[in-house]
């Protein structure tokens, strides 16, 4: 199970994938969309975390 946690106080989102390329669809979109170094921070750690298991 994968995590992505982003946003910022009250507008924070916890969303769970059955698999990392799930979740690196749903971040790559998001970031297309908003265009966010948030999420893009969020790619790096989940590619920090993958590369660490």
């Amino acid at each position: 199970m994968i995590r992505v946690v982003y946003g910022t106080g009250a507008n924070r989102q916890r969303i769970e994938f059955a698999s990392m390329s799930s979740a690196f669809v749903f971040v790559a979109g998001e970031l297309h969309r908003r265009q966010s170094l948030c999420l893009l921070a969020a790619i790096l750690g989940a590619t920090k975390a993958l590369l660490e298991f």
